[in-house]
């Protein structure tokens, strides 16, 4: 029997139904429906998977929708903290605090060399600093093989790639990002208070919610980048625990704009950065 979703009431019946049921063989067996219809909907076809997006219809849209969400239900309500997941996810937890204070000690770093490096004024009109951390799939060295893998029963590589090509297509693909506008009066001695590169959502409250608000990880402070994957996200838990691919960049960006009469911009003519 094929499950179609007209409407969201059907997706949370299906979570329901997962939720309710007695043993571990129940929910995988609805599971495995799950990605199986996933994998009917999109074939091999998530190399492409932007053209496939683009193309489907709006009953397709949605039903792929519900789908990858009643699959990140079900996983979640699967996960059971065991010692060896809860001290997976504390590193991971410590691994995404440290990139993301990396990404944006690197940018502030990027942005000083411009300033030390001064303006090249035959081209130079405008900056830009980026800095983004993301999960990247790349193939099978980007999903860990954990010993709980056949618990759960969802095929991880197939099913994450899946998920990370939608997220692409359809939200913030990046998990962090920060941002430094060039600006004029700065000099390279320019603190990071300054630059207001800091996450401000680092302020030593945890983001746990949900699965994570468990007594294993009460002294945890979970990083809002774990935050991010786990509840803005369609990511799992336990896809969360396999990933094994964070990119971390900054980005310099100078930028030579031209009208057709080679007037060229001047955003700074004043002096200021606004």
């Amino acid at each position: 029997m094929r499950h179609h979703y007209p409407n969201w009431e059907e997706k949370w019946a299906l979570v329901d139904k997962a939720h309710a049921a007695k043993t571990s063989e129940e929910k995988r067996e609805i599971l495995r429906q799950v990605e199986e219809e996933l994998k009917e909907l999109l074939g091999k076809g998530i190399e492409c998977f932007g053209v496939a997006y683009e193309r489907m219809e709006n009953e397709e849209r949605g039903k792929l929708d519900a789908l990858i969400c009643v699959r990140k239900h079900i996983l979640n309500d699967m996960f059971k903290p065991t010692s060896a997941e809860v001290e997976r996810l504390c590193r991971l937890n410590d691994l995404l605090h440290h990139l993301d204070k990396e990404m944006r000690r690197r940018t502030a770093e990027l942005y000083r060399f411009l300033l030390r490096m001064g303006k090249d004024a035959a081209f130079d009109d405008d900056y830009e600093v980026e800095g983004e951390l993301c999960y990247s799939f790349n193939g099978e060295k980007s999903i860990l093989k954990l010993e709980d893998d056949a618990y759960y029963g969802s095929d991880f590589t197939y099913m994450i790639d899946l998920v990370d090509a939608y997220v692409y297509e359809t939200s913030y693909h990046y998990i962090e990002q920060c941002h430094i506008s060039y600006n004029p009066r700065h000099t390279p001695e320019v603190t990071d208070e300054e630059l207001d590169i800091r996450n401000p959502l680092d302020d030593g409250t945890s983001w746990a919610e949900g699965v994570l608000c468990i007594p294993q990880l009460e002294s945890v402070c979970i990083c809002y980048p774990l935050h991010d994957l786990f509840s803005h996200k369609p990511y799992s838990v336990p896809d969360i625990l396999r990933m094994n691919d964070f990119w971390v960049e900054a980005h310099l960006r100078c930028q030579h704009i031209v009208s057709q009469d080679s007037t060229r911009y001047c955003p700074y003519a004043d002096g200021s950065s606004d």
